[in-house]
């Protein structure tokens, strides 16, 4: 996951955009890695944000590849749409920093961390951000909350899990003008029973082949 053999398979999918994640390392470089840490899916356990990128880069992630940084998987994308997900702090500036090299890029942002999409569109302000709320610091999201502090730091729209999703937050966050997409839906009965009463929401999901056979169907 998150290693170029996976981005560039997901590359390759009938999809509309890809999404990965984002670290910085402790001398600022901006890594692709879902964890905080690199104990699930590398050779050595090290904490992201309490490690150099030049040490970072002699780990091997477990199918041989070294842990990608942002820039290389801007370079593999091109101009297909991707989202990326922000999970440390002080990676906005850079991020928008090294995407200002690759004008062909389409770019999206999502984050559980609010300042990071704030600065973001401020810099930025075509830029689409997300926000998604973390179980951990919200039991039980409540929606308007949820839809404020996405209009306070101007985001173009709301993540949210599958298990929190409700018509009062989609109904609130429609006539307030944002976006929804909600994760991770892993069947294609599953999309179809959530399209019906939330017809404008996106989806993302692991298996973009399951989904396809209900919304891109082949004629």
């Amino acid at each position: 996951e998150n290693s170029i053999a996976s981005i560039r398979a997901a590359l390759a999918l009938d999809v509309d955009a890809v999404e990965f994640d984002v670290h910085r390392t402790s001398d600022g470089k901006i890594v692709v890695l879902h964890d905080g840490t690199t104990r699930r899916v590398a050779d050595r356990d090290v904490r992201v944000n309490e490690t150099t990128f030049k040490e970072l880069q002699s780990l091997r992630l477990k199918n041989g590849q070294k842990i990608p940084t942002f820039e290389d998987v801007l370079k593999l994308a091109d101009s297909k749409p991707v989202y990326i997900d922000i999970k440390d702090d002080g990676c906005a500036e850079e991020l928008l920093r090294i995407l200002a090299k690759y004008p062909k890029a389409k770019v999206g942002f999502v984050s559980a961390r609010a300042r990071e999409l704030e600065k973001i569109r401020e810099l930025s302000p075509e830029t689409p951000t997300y926000i998604y709320f973390l179980k951990a610091r919200m039991i039980i999201p409540r929606p308007i909350k949820m839809v404020r502090i996405a209009r306070q730091i101007r985001a173009t729209g709301i993540a949210i899990d599958k298990l929190f999703l409700n018509p009062i937050t989609y109904s609130l966050a429609m006539r307030s003008g944002l976006d929804m997409y909600t994760y991770s839906i892993g069947t294609a009965t599953l999309a179809r029973f959530l399209n019906i009463f939330y017809p404008r929401i996106n989806f993302a999901t692991g298996h973009p082949e399951r989904l396809n056979k209900y919304f891109k169907p082949v004629s």
